[in-house]
């Protein structure tokens, strides 16, 4: 999980593709059927969680659903903006370490007990979901390693309706935080772009090679008998009547069985971007267009130090300097649209574009936007670029966002008895301090595919990211062909010294070492015995 703010998006010239690149025979899209499906709920600005069981009897919590980290933590006590808790001295299952893990996010930290616990969860039939029939659940219950937190700091959001008391970690098991005995001073050895010591690396690979516990999420693929893949829909509130003072956030993570039926794939539908290594969902950017205008001067400077596809962020995070330039390009576009200044009093300096304030229209219709589309036809597309799994050397994947999706929609106020009321938005762009976060306000774009077994992303459109017609939505244009005039897309990505690699270097020298070692002493020691003794 990172930081939660506000969101991005990009204008695109549609993809001219001809069908001869079908001729070498290769699947672009997926061919599962996804069978079970995992409920979401969320708040804007706050993320997406689910429900699941813990302990014996179980207590239910909320989860926060993170594509951005690795550990699965729940609250332990009352703390700031904690109102609901898993009561630990109330399960008979519980069983604790003398362990601790302290895991620090772009925004908050928590440190917590390491235990292991019963987790269950219930899939609904994905063919059914329409019958809301129980019978057709899908039951697992396993047992889980997992923190219980009795300290954070910035970590737990401010609400006034129900939310989410604990984090469910989503990416690769490699990501987690290493736990370290209670009272020991915590270190950073697993920096992502820092370097240890040789002895570090040499312990900190113990320690990581020593674990045998499965995550959450593997877990519940082995108890289910379900494939290494999952599709998330998060929907925003395009499900949510503006009608209903409480609007909140939508959306589903799909599974397949390792057994579900085959179809034949539609072509030109779902398109995949490959991941660089199991940590992070980390992809490669290849470019960021405003009006057909890259705001990108070398394709590597999106992915220093690394490109993240991550749920429990809010927003599109973009390194500052193309942040910048991508938003005074986009001040320039609005700025000449009539009605700017007139619907919104919009100015070059007005916080809204820092993310400092919310943008607030009167409502015009029952609908976001009204009859006139406001405020999502004053804004441009956005188009995003990325490294293509296939004909890498050729194509990249081209994807649209659409307005609709970052212009972030927070709801509708009422003032009094005033009605419709007011309709308000947030900037959906953030800069960061470094790399590239794809956070939920991209993922609602689309519909998108964890293919962790095959190390790929897919993209497909979404059949929930509309608010209003009168605007175009998000969209996956499909392959475009790469300018060779440009840099070769290889010197795209960020490569980072593979610390694994080194660690199992350290530990193979540091082996050799210990062998020719033990070999002198074996050697030495006749010969010690045959040398004269010294004359008394």
């Amino acid at each position: 999980m990172n930081e939660f703010a506000f969101i991005v998006s990009v204008n695109f010239i549609i993809l001219n593709f001809h069908t001869s690149v079908w001729s070498r025979g290769i699947p672009l899209i997926s061919d599962g059927i996804a069978n079970y499906v995992c409920y979401f709920t969320g708040l804007p600005g706050r993320g997406y969680f689910f429900a699941v069981d813990l302990g014996t009897p179980t207590q239910q919590i909320n989860l926060l659903a993170d594509t951005g980290s690795s550990d699965l933590a729940v609250a332990s006590r009352r703390m700031d903006n904690v109102d609901h808790w898993f009561q630990a001295s109330q399960s008979s299952s519980l069983s604790c370490s003398e362990y601790i893990q302290y895991v620090q996010y772009q925004q908050g930290s928590w440190t917590g007990r390491i235990c292991t616990e019963n987790l269950h969860i219930a899939l609904l039939n994905h063919e059914d979901t329409a019958k809301n029939n129980e019978s057709d659940q899908k039951h697992a219950a396993f047992r889980v390693q997992l923190a219980l937190i009795d300290q954070s700091q910035n970590f737990f959001l401010p609400h006034n309706r129900p939310s989410w008391f604990g984090i469910a970690g989503l990416a690769f098991t490699s990501l987690s935080r290493d736990i370290i005995p209670k009272g020991q001073h915590r270190t950073n050895t697993h920096g992502m772009t820092g370097f240890a010591t040789g002895w570090e690396r040499m312990w900190l690979h113990f320690r990581r090679s020593s674990r045998n516990h499965l995550g959450m999420l593997e877990s519940l693929f082995k108890q289910a008998k379900l494939a290494n893949v999952f599709t998330l829909v998060l929907c925003g509130m395009t499900q949510s009547p503006t009608s209903i003072p409480l609007q909140h956030m939508s959306g589903k993570m799909i599974f397949a069985t390792k057994t579900a039926n085959r179809k034949t794939p539609e072509p030109l539908t779902q398109f995949y971007t490959p991941i660089l290594r199991p940590w992070y969902y980390e992809v490669v950017l290849t470019d960021v267009l405003l009006e057909d205008q890259s705001v990108v001067s070398h394709c590597k400077q999106l992915n220093f130090d690394k490109t993240i596809v991550d749920s429990g962020t809010t927003n599109i995070h973009l390194p500052l300097h193309i942040y910048a330039r991508l938003v005074k390009i986009m001040i320039q576009f609005v700025m000449r649209q009539d009605g700017a200044r007139q619907w919104m009093g919009l100015n070059d300096t007005n916080d809204f574009w820092l993310g400092n304030s919310t943008l607030c229209l009167d409502a015009q219709e029952a609908t976001v936007g009204g009859l006139n589309g406001m405020p999502y036809v004053l804004f441009p597309f956005i188009e995003l670029q990325m490294v293509s799994s296939v004909y890498a050397d050729n194509f990249v994947i081209s994807v649209t966002l659409s307005p609709q999706q970052y212009l972030r929609y927070l709801g509708r106020s009422t003032l009094g008895e005033r009605w419709p009321g007011r309709d308000c938005f947030a900037f959906g762009i953030q800069p960061s301090r470094l790399g590239t976060i794809l956070g939920s306000t991209f993922l609602e774009g689309f519909e998108v595919e964890f293919d962790r077994e095959n190390m790929r992303i897919g993209l497909r459109n979404s059949s929930c990211n509309r608010y209003t017609s009168l605007t175009g939505v998000s969209g996956v244009n499909g392959l475009k062909r790469w300018n060779l005039s440009q840099s070769p897309m290889a010197r795209c990505a960020f490569h980072r010294p593979d610390l694994s690699r080194i660690d199992e270097e350290i530990t193979r020298q540091s082996a050799i070492t210990a062998l020719c070692t033990s070999i002198l002493i074996i050697l030495t020691i006749p010969i010690l015995c045959l040398l004269p003794k010294p004359s008394s």
